[in-house]
């Protein structure tokens, strides 16, 4: 059985180094545990790109991300709102609020000088406008369909002799990220970053540093996304 670090050198190029694919499958195995997010959509396992080219400098030796996704629209249908996003939420449920009124209103000048308190799907199916509950609801749900939230989490490789690693010159490492906000939407993001040395040249090595990956992702995951 070949090394963690025969695989890396087998694979290493000029430019850079690239993780064996057994690790690689484990990392995305672990990836989608990490978080139960309910109803997200999960992108597929994406490697990180390891080896530098024109335009392109390699920041890490190697590792995977993955995505999930959700729209606000759904996470209220749900009731599941990770706490990080709860606040933010709220202000976009009142923003779709207004911007229904507004469009209700210019829609149907028959409630035009309707206090905009008066105006909900409820109070307007309760006075016999069930069309322009309809209608109302519709711009509602439109509005907060179109805003995504977004959680990524990502395990990195560092080599020693990568300065961008946390325990540069002394071992090889791992970064376990993990974040969460809303696509398009800059300063409200939620991050959470684990730092550990890593000794994959022995099968007890890699063992080690399974455990310690399952470890952090659940961990930095917590932070963010709970």
């Amino acid at each position: 059985m070949k090394t963690f670090q025969e695989y890396l050198k087998e694979r290493k190029s000029d430019n850079g180094l690239e993780l064996p694919q057994e690790i690689i499958d484990f990392l995305g195995d672990a990836l989608y545990e990490c978080a139960d997010l309910e109803e997200w959509q999960w992108s597929d396992v994406e490697e990180i790109e390891s080896k530098s080219r024109d335009g392109f400098w390699a920041y890490t030796d190697g590792g995977c991300y993955v995505n999930a996704q959700n729209t606000v629209d759904m996470m209220i249908a749900t009731g599941y709102i990770p706490k990080a996003l709860e606040k933010q939420c709220d202000r976009f449920q009142e923003d779709a609020r207004e911007e229904a009124i507004e469009r209700t209103k210019e829609e149907y000048p028959e409630i035009a000088d309707w206090d905009d308190d008066d105006i909900d799907y409820s109070n307007l199916y309760d006075n016999d406008k069930g069309e322009i509950a309809e209608f109302y609801s519709e711009c509602e749900s439109e509005y907060m369909s179109d805003i995504y939230g977004d959680f990524q989490a990502r395990v990195q490789y560092y080599s020693k002799d990568n300065r961008n690693g946390d325990f540069t010159g002394k071992s090889d490492s791992m970064t376990v990220i993990a974040q969460i906000g809303f696509e398009g939407f800059k300063n409200n993001e939620e991050y959470a970053e684990e730092n550990f040395k890593v000794d994959l040249s022995t099968p007890k090595g890699i063992k080690k540093a399974e455990k310690d990956i399952e470890k952090a992702l659940k961990k930095v995951t917590a932070k963010v996304a709970k």
